[in-house]
């Protein structure tokens, strides 16, 4: 596990006060941000993206002098960190998507992406040696636009591209650092900026609802033994339509939630999810109702950090703010 102090030092994205308007509310909002940062053991590309819109909307009401430059990606001669971080969501989101990095275009998008960051890391420093580069916010819009428009996260050109969803919602949030930047430095409209804002926020809504889609369909239960009275035995099923577990219905009217009896032995309920250990629940020890129900709880649970993993786990929060920026 990384020491608190070295994850401050080369991990955090932070926002220094002096960059911005002289504000006590924007300060407090930058400290509080610092404070979550310091508490938080493993940053991942979707808590950054959050943090970065926060800040770019800030910076934006606050009429601050800069954005980019205040953004810090690593320490001393560490390089932008946040390409390492993103490389490290990728290798875990490969993990339990089989392919999904190992690809060209995905290469090719990571590549870019690492050449952006380098690209913002010499924005960042001609600033610090006092001669602020602005020629060089061209070529980031360049890199922000491709990457948003890149053909890997294009459902029509690649069937995995759900699986980059946090991926995007972090290029999502450099795109609007750069035109947060470009607004600043009076290039363009903040109006501009927020409808940009909302075309980002749809497109990362549409990789969430294929992530949804896809992950509905994960998980299966199976009902195995001579002893499960020939009801669905040995047959797998998915019902994604049973809202809560106290609703639980079953094929045969004789049964209710209230009286079913408990099954004999050698009738096992396994609930089973890629990736993760197979459960199985004995209705002889459970009864019927309650093993179905262990069984749809570890399915739901194991959709639930699936679906974590690859949208991040303030997806929500990184959309509302794209949406309302």
């Amino acid at each position: 596990m990384l020491r608190k102090h070295y994850l401050l030092s080369t991990l955090a994205l932070m926002i220094s006060a002096p960059t911005f308007a002289d504000n006590s509310s924007l300060e407090e909002n930058i400290n509080n941000n610092q404070a979550k940062f310091a508490t938080t053991a493993v940053f991942s590309s979707a808590m950054i993206a959050g943090w970065i819109l926060d800040g770019a909307k800030s910076a934006v009401k606050g009429e601050a002098k800069s954005f980019i430059t205040s953004l810090l990606f690593g320490n001393g001669n560490t390089g932008p960190q946040i390409v390492r971080i993103h490389q490290d969501d990728l290798d875990k989101i490969e993990s339990i998507v089989s392919g999904i990095v190992l690809t060209s275009d995905v290469e090719d998008a990571k590549s870019q992406f690492e050449s952006f960051g380098d690209t913002i890391e010499y924005y960042r420093n001609s600033a610090q040696g006092g001669n602020l580069d602005t020629s060089i916010l061209p070529v980031l819009l360049d890199y922000t636009t491709s990457l948003k428009n890149h053909r890997a996260y294009k459902e029509s050109y690649n069937p995995k591209s759900y699986a980059l969803t946090s991926s995007y919602a972090l290029i999502a949030s450099m795109s609007i650092a750069v035109l947060t930047e470009r607004k600043l430095q009076g290039y363009i409209s903040y109006g501009y900026v927020q409808s940009q804002a909302r075309s980002l926020a749809s497109r990362l809504s549409s990789l969430g609802a294929q992530t949804d889609n896809y992950t509905a369909n994960l998980g299966r239960i199976y009902h195995f033994g001579n002893g499960c009275y020939g009801m669905r035995t040995n047959k797998n099923y998915v019902d994604d339509s049973v809202p809560s577990y106290s609703e639980l219905k079953y094929n045969d009217s004789s049964f209710s939630d209230d009286s079913v009896p408990m099954a004999p032995k050698g009738c096992l309920i396994r609930a089973s999810f890629p990736g993760m250990d197979t459960k199985q629940f004995d209705t002889a020890v459970y009864g019927w109702a309650e093993a179905e129900e262990l069984a749809y709880e570890y399915i739901n649970e194991a959709r639930d950090k699936y679906r974590t993993t690859i949208k991040g786990e303030n997806f929500n929060q990184i959309l509302s703010t794209l949406n309302n920026f």
